[in-house]
């Protein structure tokens, strides 16, 4: 299996420390991800242009030469990387992962799996017949980020599931639906809330 950690936005939000480095609990959220993975047998390849990640991930990481403004952006970057005969997941390196999360995008049998819900998708899960056109539905999306679309993974999805953009239905063969606490960190709003969510209820015992 091909595990792809994406780490290479621009990192606007926080100042200089990259969000990935944020502690949740004792540990930052890229470390905590790494050690999901290592307790289920796996080691994933971080993606990133930030020298203050080269040190927080082993084994080395997939430097890239500059920062992506869009997440698709990154994404395709790494159209090289995904595996031509194995399933390829797409982990991101700013999410903290529920257990039942991660699973899903791990062990999942479907082609494709988007993971997330009607806001916000958190990953990708694929097989390899579905390479091709993936790479070109993220160029389609690539070229209307550059129009002033989000660039988003949820838009993505959109995309790819014939949704209406902005779209809230769930009713997806594509969409693995989370109603976990699994969430991301784009604002320190949200990290505040995450925090909240995660780490007073005790959840980050759960690996």
């Amino acid at each position: 299996m091909n595990i792809l950690v994406l780490a290479a936005g621009e990192s606007t939000r926080f100042g200089q420390l990259p969000k990935q480095l944020l502690v949740i609990g004792q540990e930052t959220i890229l470390s905590r991800i790494q050690k999901q993975l290592h307790v289920r047998g796996y080691v994933g390849t971080l993606v990133t242009h930030k020298t203050e990640l080269q040190d927080a991930w082993h084994p080395d990481p997939l430097l890239l030469p500059t920062g992506h403004r869009w997440i698709v952006e990154t994404l395709l970057s790494t159209r090289w990387f995904w595996s031509q005969d194995d399933r390829t997941v797409i982990l991101l390196g700013d999410t903290v992962y529920s257990s039942d999360s991660l699973e899903r995008l791990l062990y999942c049998a479907d082609s494709l799996m988007f993971l997330g819900h009607k806001t916000e998708i958190f990953g990708l899960s694929f097989g390899p017949e579905q390479n091709n056109p993936l790479a070109s539905s993220l160029l389609e999306e690539l070229q209307l980020a550059e129009s002033g679309d989000i660039g988003k993974l949820r838009s993505l999805y959109w995309r790819w599931a014939g949704l209406p953009y902005g779209s809230t239905e769930v009713e997806s063969r594509w969409l693995g639906w989370v109603q976990d606490w699994t969430q991301d960190v784009d604002t320190e709003g949200e990290y505040e809330l995450l925090v909240g969510r995660v780490v007073y209820p005790g959840h980050l015992k759960e690996l």
